[in-house]
């Protein structure tokens, strides 16, 4: 969720797809499920305040979802500053590119099923530790604990989902072939994919579901004396009586 929303190494190389073009300089737009980065090599100009002419020259926008593609390429220009291609702009390139970019946010890469997961992670894991420590034989104990357990399903196959998805929708997009790792999208705009958001999604998704095993085997394990909703001692005398008739 928070690639492409910084300059920081760390972040502007978690993205989902990146775009790039090739000409005297090169200029890559590197896609988040929100933020994007815009990277060129081509050197800053006299004008740039606080630039370095040392290495690539790059900005991130946090959230691209939410802007006009005239504003886009207005703030990314300024940021950029940089020497124009002799053939090509980097008003032109960005022209091209960005309304590529935003469809592929908007109808491609989804948002909601990672957001959602991480949320329904975060209130499931705090209710079944919870329930963990202050167990009760009160019929409200027993339906968070089933709350908590049908929210930490919906969790994680909506990492699971995440994690397929994305790679079906960079699939798609290459042409179908998991070999491939790039391929011309339109004119001269090429798309390429990463491994290592991917990487990041599968132990996403198989830390989570750990998680939630590790804590329904200290369920399962409670001492009989302790109030455990799946444990057979848990239940009313009158029920254990009727078992044992």
């Amino acid at each position: 969720m928070v690639g492409c929303i910084s300059n920081s190494p760390a972040i502007s190389n978690l993205f989902l797809a990146e775009l790039y073009v090739n000409g005297t300089y090169d200029y890559h737009l590197r896609l988040g499920y929100f933020g994007g980065c815009v990277i060129t090599s081509a050197p800053p100009s006299a004008a740039g305040p606080g630039s370095s002419s040392n290495g690539p020259q790059s900005h991130c926008v946090m959230n691209m979802r939410a802007s006009d593609i005239s504003d886009l390429n207005e703030e990314f220009r300024e940021k950029l500053n940089v020497v124009d291609d002799p053939t090509e702009s980097l008003e032109d390139v960005l022209s091209k590119m960005l309304p590529v970019a935003q469809h592929l946010q908007a109808d491609v890469f989804n948002w909601e099923p990672p957001l959602v997961s991480f949320l329904l992670f975060i209130i499931s894991g705090i209710m079944l530790l919870v329930a963990v420590t202050a167990a009760s034989p009160k019929r409200r104990y027993k339906a968070t604990v089933l709350t908590s357990v049908l929210f930490s399903s919906f969790a994680i196959a909506l990492a699971l989902v995440t994690n397929i998805g994305s790679r079906q929708a960079a699939n798609a997009l290459l042409g179908g072939d998991m070999a491939e790792d790039s391929r011309l999208l339109d004119d001269d705009i090429f798309i390429q994919r990463t491994n290592l958001q991917y990487i990041i999604q599968d132990a996403s998704a198989a830390c989570t579901t750990l998680f939630y095993m590790i804590l329904g085997v200290i369920f399962v394990r409670r001492s009989p004396d302790e109030t455990n909703p799946f444990h057979p001692f848990s239940f009313p005398p009158i029920m254990l009586n009727n078992f044992q008739r």
